[in-house]
Formats: C-alpha cells, sequence, structure tokens
C-alpha cells in the first residue's frame, strides 16, 4: 500500500508511506490499521473504500477520502458524479503506474522461493530500497 506523496506531472509520484501487508488481507483493513498515520492528508482509493465507517474515522486525523461513485444498480451516473469519477481517476492514475513501475522494476510480488516470513520481509524491504533509490535517482 502506498500513500503517495509529491504528484509530479508527467513523472511518477513520490509515496510518502509504504506499508506492506498480506495479499489475503482487503485494502479497506490495511487502510483501518493505518488511519492513525494517515493525518491531514488525502487519500484516493478506489471502488471497495467508501466504507461510511471508514470515512468517519477518517475525519478525526483529518484525512479526506476520494474514492470513485459506484453506478446504481439498473440506473446511471448523473453528469456531475462522471465528472468527479475523472477527477479521482486523473488523480489515481499516477499511483496505479507506481505501482506497475514498481512490480516491473522489483518483480517484488514473486517471491515464491521464499520460505520465510523473515525472509520475505528482508526481500521486500530491500526490493523497495533499491525502487525507492532508481526512483529518486532515475537510475
Amino acid at each position: 500500500m502506498v500513500q503517495s506523496g509529491d504528484a509530479k506531472a508527467r513523472q511518477l509520484p513520490l509515496p510518502d508511506h509504504i506499508w506492506l501487508r498480506e495479499a489475503s488481507v482487503h485494502d479497506l483493513s490495511s487502510v483501518r490499521e493505518q488511519e492513525i498515520r494517515l493525518s491531514t492528508s488525502t487519500l484516493f482509493g478506489d471502488k471497495a473504500y467508501p466504507a461510511p465507517d471508514l470515512a468517519q474515522a477518517l475525519k478525526a486525523p483529518q484525512t479526506q477520502l476520494l474514492t470513485p461513485c459506484k453506478k446504481p444498480k439498473g440506473g446511471e451516473l448523473t453528469q456531475t458524479q462522471k465528472s468527479y469519477n475523472r477527477m479521482v481517476n486523473r488523480r489515481r492514475q499516477p499511483i496505479e503506474s507506481f505501482f506497475n513501475w514498481l512490480n516491473e522494476k522489483t518483480q517484488i510480488q514473486n517471491a515464491s522461493k521464499v520460505r520465510s516470513t523473515e525472509s520475505l520481509l528482508v526481500q521486500c524491504w530491500g526490493k523497495l530500497a533499491f525502487a525507492m533509490f532508481s526512483l529518486v535517482f532515475n537510475y
């Protein structure tokens, strides 16, 4: 999970925070555990995030949650909702590009040869360190 910090035109964003979770943990659960660290920020999520309890919990640390509107069953989105979705998706696109770049650069999702939790963490954090070095210094 990455909290995007520095959005730059036509460049990958520099993340403010990075945390790792098991693939079996839903993003929403992971964000709930991190909400204390998400103070005074804007979180751009996908359609899985709009949970009323999360939005309420994020108000205390002054974090704004922006997610695309879901299309109602059998209905259509209003023009305002469509415009809002385009705005949110434009902000999410560099973050998704960052995830894609990270996986291409490090193959971080490939951990088939790891035998213990400790070596998995070493592998992941090592790959993230390499990726951040590459991102910052254009390596």
